[in-house]
């Protein structure tokens, strides 16, 4: 096994951070002059970053999304790592697991060439009726070239009322997990170090990870904790939304485009069905001002989850796009 050596976790959030707090400064350098930057708007965040009621446990890095990727490993969900606390020896899929405790979370760094990646463990349980606290991986339908951005928004009504907007999906399919090694003893040390956990616990588990499918096609972003359960965003390597999500209406999003646009060309043409989605697409800066706009109206804002709104808020300004409220 290759050796690594623990760093602390909170150095990969303050980087992203800082990364975001830096991008958004040349942001505004480039496009405003030194008076509207000292006396022009203010940005909040729409979901607070360390005292709401959704956390961020652990974030990967942009350098670390590699397009169309397809190498064998994906060194981030490749370190997402299950443990069964019963003998098992047969496959189990997510959807049938618990976490019996909150996820053991740290960063491992190469020897070879520094590179840092997070890794986390998974103590887990099956249900057998139990509903327990669950890990659940979100996508984030997305295409991007060069300056044009595509996302998608699901619109649910109900008795011709609008109830929910998102921009994230969950994955549907079935994601398989197969318990059927065991740690040798040179890796209990290991993992007992990365995660300062009991060496006993981990002689005990039964040893699961994501697939190779699933390794070559989703790239996980953030970690994240709501209510009792936790959710990694992902994003498909592919990069292709229009492949692998299917949508009801296209809609472009240009300079002088308003949320109340959008509502009467499209949404309110169709309130009586159930569920729909809409493409949208557009220029970065364009999409910025519009998504910005729409998720800054209350009546929008109340039907969206701050889950779904922290995840779009930490994948766009890994793109250049600063989502938050303008004041």
């Amino acid at each position: 096994m290759t050796n690594y050596t623990q760093i602390d976790l909170t150095s990969t959030i303050i980087s992203l951070i800082l990364g975001g707090l830096a991008l958004f400064i040349m942001k505004r350098l480039n496009n405003k002059s030194v008076h509207k930057l000292t006396y022009g708007e203010f940005l909040k965040p729409f979901v607070p970053q360390w005292n709401g009621d959704v956390k961020v446990l652990q974030s990967t890095m942009h350098s670390q999304i590699v397009k169309g990727s397809r190498k064998e490993t994906n060194p981030i969900a490749d370190g997402i790592m299950f443990g069964l606390n019963s003998p098992s020896g047969q496959k189990l899929k997510l959807s049938d697991i618990h976490l019996l405790t909150p996820p053991f979370c740290t960063v491992r760094r190469e020897f070879v060439n520094f590179t840092e990646y997070p890794i986390s463990f998974y103590y887990v349980a099956e249900k057998n009726g139990d509903i327990g606290n669950c890990l659940s991986f979100i996508k984030i339908p997305y295409a991007l070239s060069s300056d044009d951005l595509s996302l998608l928004l699901t619109v649910k009504t109900e008795k011709g009322h609008i109830v929910s907007y998102n921009f994230t999906k969950p994955i549907h399919s079935d994601i398989i997990l197969d318990f059927t090694k065991t740690l040798d003893e040179k890796q209990v040390n290991t993992f007992s170090k990365y995660y300062r956990m009991n060496k006993d616990l981990l002689k005990n588990v039964q040893i699961a990870s994501l697939d190779e499918n699933f390794q070559k096609r989703w790239f996980p972003l953030d970690l994240f904790n709501a209510g009792n359960d936790y959710f990694w965003s992902v994003i498909d390597m592919e990069d292709e939304l229009e492949k692998h999500d299917s949508y009801d209406f296209d809609f472009k999003i240009g300079k002088k485009t308003q949320p109340r646009d959008l509502y009467m060309k499209v949404i309110a043409k169709n309130i009586d069905r159930s569920s729909f989605s809409i493409r949208l697409n557009g220029n970065l800066k364009d999409m910025e001002a519009f998504l910005c706009a729409f998720t800054s109206r209350n009546d929008n804002r109340r039907k969206m989850s701050d889950l779904d709104i922290y995840m779009m808020q930490l994948f766009l300004i890994r793109i250049g796009i600063v989502y938050a409220k303008k004041k």
